[in-house]
């Protein structure tokens, strides 16, 4: 008789305590070789399931670790960038290089077109409109001598990812100093920065007293 049966009867394990040899050679008469008891198959296929499932969970948690990492370097980085100050600096330190460009009385018959030239790639619109409207409250030059050469001294301290508030010092000169170095004396000066669009601009400026000249400033 052809084997035909794939799972062998329920009371397989019976006759196999039992010992009967004749009765076990009965079974395999009518059953494959390979046959299994009744649940057996769908034991198997549960365990398969159950492995496939498991390894599906490792291979998502694996994948979210390296996107979470991923996410952390890039937040890191921007972190980073954002804690940098070394753009404000510059634009701090390049903006008070224009200062010694722009007269700001007589004999400028125009101070509002000086300080729109030299300002304008370094302030706010708002804050380039108010010094155009009242030049005498922006920085520049009020007499042929001394006048303000740059901004030394820059302290960036970042208040948020938009926004710095920078201290520094205006070191004002005269040909003495052209020649020897020095400062004919110095005045504070504090500026607010903020991002606009992708660039820094500086929104506002408030300049401190003069003060006593210092002697030799060693660059």
């Amino acid at each position: 008789m052809a084997r035909e049966r794939k799972t062998l009867p329920k009371n397989f394990k019976e006759l196999l305590a039992a010992g009967d040899i004749s009765a076990l050679k009965a079974v395999f008469d009518i059953c494959e070789t390979d046959a299994t008891e009744s649940n057996a198959k769908r034991l198997i296929a549960i365990a398969k399931h159950k492995t496939a499932t498991r390894a599906a969970l490792l291979a998502s948690t694996a994948l979210l670790a390296v996107f979470a990492l991923t996410a952390c370097a890039l937040g890191a980085g921007s972190q980073s960038d954002a804690d940098n100050p070394a753009d404000v600096v510059d634009l701090v330190r390049n903006f008070g290089s224009q200062f010694q460009w722009v007269q700001l009385i007589a004999p400028a018959p125009t101070p509002e077109r000086g300080i729109s030239e030299k300002y304008s790639d370094f302030v706010t619109t708002e804050l380039l409109e108010k010094w155009t409207d009242n030049p005498e409250t922006a920085p520049g030059r009020v007499g042929s001598s001394p006048w303000p050469d740059r901004i030394e001294d820059i302290r960036a301290v970042r208040l948020s990812e938009t926004r710095y508030t920078v201290d520094g010092t205006v070191i004002w000169i005269s040909s003495a100093e052209l020649k020897s170095g020095g400062a004919a004396f110095v005045q504070p000066i504090q500026l607010r920065v903020v991002k606009s669009g992708a660039e820094w601009k500086i929104s506002e400026v408030i300049l401190g007293e003069n003060l006593e000249g210092i002697g030799k400033i060693e660059p």
